[in-house]
């Protein structure tokens, strides 16, 4: 997947989180289960794809502002290309494999960070 937008490896994630808190919280993927195109941010969905609402949101609030920004504008650039993945065939899927789940919730951690960073920028 070509972006303008950085993507963090996972050791830099562990180091702007802390290794014990990415640990707590990472779900590993099998990655034949994901389109090819979406496998370099697997470690994203792995961190970010919590489907606790309360998790997430935790998550997203402890994210350091640059690692969020970069956050946002990837998953904003690649939202479509997600949105058609997670709206396919496998939506009507009633066992959806774990990656359909974690990518899902992983959308979801992406508005819930543009929310929680126009909120930062803004001051609230």
């Amino acid at each position: 997947m070509e972006t303008p937008h950085k993507i963090w490896l996972c050791e830099e994630i562990k180091e702007a989180f802390g290794e014990v808190m990415i640990h707590n919280r990472l779900t590993p993927l099998d990655e034949s289960t994901i389109p090819a195109q979406f496998r370099c941010i697997r470690h994203y969905a792995e961190i970010w794809g919590l489907t606790d609402e309360e998790d997430r949101m935790q998550m997203i609030k402890n994210t350091p502002e640059p690692l969020l920004e970069d956050f946002c504008l990837l998953l904003r650039s690649i939202d479509d290309e997600l949105e058609a993945w997670l709206c396919g065939d496998e939506a009507d899927n009633s066992d959806p494999t774990a990656a359909y789940v974690c990518y899902t919730a992983l959308v979801m951690a992406f508005d819930d960070a543009w929310s929680t960073r126009a909120e930062r920028l803004l001051g609230e």
